[in-house]
């Protein structure tokens, strides 16, 4: 009892436990990527030059605008710290507020369990946290106009200080969100074909003297987008026969009525196809873009 009543008085009590705030924001990885750089400072001078707080990334699928966002969101973590918070959100092609208001509530760490909370109700808590803090808000994939309002996000003003960043594939939607429209352009042909240099790798490109040259035919059909240059470099990454290059440029030549649907990604879909090695591959991944298409 003594050496109770010496802790008692010697210790310090005040505080016994502090709640533990999660960190502002949740870094992404990123795949290196030839022009990100340039990108990222393209829209940093928009972002510097414009009074209005709300940005716009609209491009065509494929063309990097996720990536271009990530990169976004962990320079906001990394170098500019006078946020209090940032938040990634991905937004549904149908706009499921109730999905929006629990990625934003998840990522500020909400004491209260709000599951059983209405869309009503959870619009107010987030207004109520975020009112008084300076915030960057992400979202990524926009369909169709957001009603900020309805999710709980308060006005973005220049005197709150807070952002709002999303991509969108229409610059409608751009116009609609009453946001500053940056467009994500293609890569130009050196970019893509620097680009597919790196995915495939120096063995492949020197395994027969008429490859390079082939490469630069496969390069310049993915038009300019990351993702179709990253995919078909990774598909063509092991393939040192002069037969199967061929075979991709015959592929990615076919035109579209060749096809059962119209689509500009189906002779990328096509190359990636034949590349699969068995029978049971194919048809697993058949019965994938089955699933793909009645979604849509």
């Amino acid at each position: 009892m003594k050496d109770v009543e010496g802790l008692l008085t010697d210790g310090v009590f005040e505080v016994l436990a502090e709640k533990s705030f999660k960190p502002k924001g949740e870094k992404k990885h990123i795949q290196t990527s030839i022009g990100l750089a340039e990108r990222v400072e393209m829209v940093l001078s928009k972002f510097r030059f414009f009074a209005r707080r709300t940005f716009g990334l609209y491009g065509m699928g494929g063309i990097g605008k996720t990536t271009l966002l990530a990169s976004i969101n962990n320079l906001f973590l990394e170098t500019v710290n006078d946020f209090a918070v940032v938040i990634w959100v991905v937004v549904s092609k149908d706009l499921h507020y109730l999905s929006i208001q629990d990625q934003i509530l998840r990522r500020l760490g909400l004491d209260k369990d709000w599951e059983q909370d209405t869309e009503e109700e959870r619009a107010l808590e987030i207004y109520n946290i975020l009112k008084g803090r300076k915030f960057v808000l992400l979202l990524d994939d926009l369909g169709s106009k957001l009603d900020l309002n309805k999710v709980g996000v308060p006005p973005i003003t220049y005197q709150n200080e807070s952002i709002i960043f999303f991509t969108t594939r229409s610059m409608e939607v751009c116009i609609e969100m009453e946001a500053v429209c940056i467009e994500v352009k293609h890569l130009s042909v050196d970019e893509s074909w620097k680009l597919f240099q790196k995915q495939l790798g120096e063995f492949t490109l020197s395994s027969h003297p008429e490859i390079p040259a082939l490469a630069r035919v496969v390069a310049g059909k993915c038009n300019g987008l990351p993702l179709a240059v990253n995919a078909i470099g990774r598909t063509m990454a092991q393939k040192t026969a002069i037969q199967e290059w061929s075979h991709a440029v015959t592929t990615l030549n076919l035109p579209s009525e060749e096809f059962l649907l119209s689509n500009e990604a189906h002779p990328f879909l096509k190359v990636s196809y034949d590349s699969l090695e068995n029978a049971k591959v194919k048809l697993c991944f058949l019965y994938v873009l089955c699933f793909q298409k009645i979604m849509k």
